[in-house]
């Protein structure tokens, strides 16, 4: 009986001591992987809330309804703000009939402002402004965000809608800054992000606002209004966004607003785009023109792209990324690159002699779609890559499936634009193995025929074939081979 008792004994305390050091594993998979980002995070959340003093100036609607409440405007105004934006805020607010509130900070700073401070204060509205508080309408800049887009994610059902002025979408996780995320609940908040175009002022947050609609779900409402070549202090309401402002004091939920900047891109290369499809179809009747250039293959994790390049152009393995869906540290040449998720083999040609920024690049991707299905994918895949692809026209011919780009991205200070054709071609759920070939012209002067000549003659040449999972091994992904 004794060695029995011994044995459940011991028995006991394996467990104990497994089950604490499960517990321990736990909690260290939740602490921050940044040492020092964790430990800012335990001293802001060890000192005691800084103090805050607003300063409340209160403003009623053109008219005051009987027997009915209206929405109240909140605008969390910055030293900034007031100077440049408050008086035509309000006076905007006021013709729509919103209560509006300008809360100002008498002392502390903005950064250390929390959710239920902003709500308090909310609680002193005079009586003779008959607000209701569950109709609010949020105006941030960049300095009120912080607090700004903490009640996007945290009051939702609270807020009629939220206008942030040149506001930085991003937060702070575990792992540092990150692009900021509304949650389920936060994209339910009709949200009117305002951001300037010029490439030394605004066009970065622009970028970021690029990626966060490009992961917006469906049925959500976020309009990016760029202002065509302003900046932060001239970002006022316009005709637009006051449609949008009227609506949502009628209690309703508005419509997304126009993209200015993409009505820009189509007012301006909708010709263009009918002229590259009008020459396309008189190619497609013409004989093919016959390459003397040697076929490419290649095999990158489960795809096989073969093709024939057009005659003086070469490929360029140096520029291929590499087939990496699990964004694994891939072996480039020796060197071990963590390169990104990479959802596709791809093949990138040229011509040998460059006189400007023209190429072709030859994919094979994991689909089991419709060609228009894959170029929607390919649509939303680009803008989470920040760049700004706006569609300009679309056709089928055959099992392919044509669509006319221009794809925009602000980088070194400028703004660069590719004219872009792309071709996609089905899978299926047997070998899901589907083709996209892109021509891009980044010369400022993109050339139709020359354009339509790449593509008959990858489109007709281009073969991808699908080797299947097994067939490769993921930890040795080839590199241009």
């Amino acid at each position: 009986m004794a060695g029995c008792r011994w044995y459940i004994l011991l028995s006991l305390i394996l467990v104990v001591t497994v089950v604490a050091q499960a517990q321990e594993k736990k909690r260290d998979k939740k602490k921050p992987t940044n040492p020092s980002l964790a430990d800012e995070m335990r001293r802001k959340a060890a000192r005691p809330l800084a103090a805050v003093k607003f300063r409340a100036t209160w403003y009623p609607p053109a008219e005051i309804p009987k027997n009915k409440t209206v929405p109240l405007a909140v605008i969390l105004a910055s030293k900034k703000f007031p100077a440049t934006n408050d008086d035509y805020w309000v006076k905007t607010l006021w013709k729509r009939n919103f209560g509006t509130v300008v809360l100002e900070l008498e002392s502390g700073e903005w950064s250390n402002v929390r959710v239920h401070q902003v709500l308090a204060e909310l609680l002193r509205c005079p009586a003779s402004i008959p607000a209701d508080k569950n109709r609010l309408l949020l105006i941030a800049d960049n300095t009120s965000a912080p607090v700004a887009l903490r009640m996007i994610q945290g009051i939702s059902k609270r807020l009629a809608g939220a206008v942030l002025i040149s506001v930085i979408p991003v937060e702070i996780t575990r792992s540092g800054r990150a692009l900021w995320s509304p949650g389920r609940a936060g994209w339910s908040v009709p949200i009117w992000a305002i951001a300037g175009m010029r490439p030394n002022g605004n066009a970065n947050v622009l970028n970021m606002w690029r990626k966060l609609g490009s992961v917006a779900p469906a049925g959500s409402s976020l309009t990016i209004d760029t202002r065509i070549g302003r900046a932060g202090g001239f970002l006022l309401p316009d005709e637009t966004i006051s449609n949008w402002l009227t609506t949502i004091a009628a209690g309703k939920k508005p419509a997304t607003g126009p993209d200015r900047q993409a009505q820009a891109e189509i007012k301006t290369y909708t010709a263009f785009a009918k002229a590259l499809r009008k020459t396309y179809k008189a190619a497609a009747n013409a004989p093919a023109v016959q390459s003397r250039n040697e076929n490419i293959s290649k095999t990158d994790g489960p795809f096989v792209i073969s093709l024939q390049p057009p005659d003086n152009w070469k490929r360029h393995p140096s520029a291929e990324k590499v087939y990496n869906p699990k964004n694994r540290p891939v072996d480039a040449e020796g060197k071990s690159i963590r390169i990104g998720r990479t959802y596709y083999a791809e093949v990138y040609i040229a011509p040998e002699v460059r006189t400007k920024p023209f190429y072709a690049k030859i994919r094979a991707a994991k689909f089991s779609g419709t060609a228009a299905g894959l170029l929607d994918d390919f649509t939303r895949r680009i803008g989470r890559g920040g760049y700004f692809a706006v569609p300009l026209l679309r056709w089928s011919e055959g099992r392919w499936t044509y669509e006319v780009y221009s794809i925009l991205l602000m980088w070194k200070g400028k703004w660069h634009r590719w004219m872009t054709l792309v071709a996609a071609g089905p899978g299926s759920k047997q070998a899901p193995a589907a083709p996209l070939i892109m021509v891009m012209d980044a010369s400022g002067q993109p050339n139709a025929a020359q354009m339509t000549a790449i593509m008959k003659q990858l489109v007709n040449t281009t073969k991808v074939r699908w080797l299947g999972t097994a067939r490769y091994n993921p930890k040795k992904l080839n590199w241009g081979k």
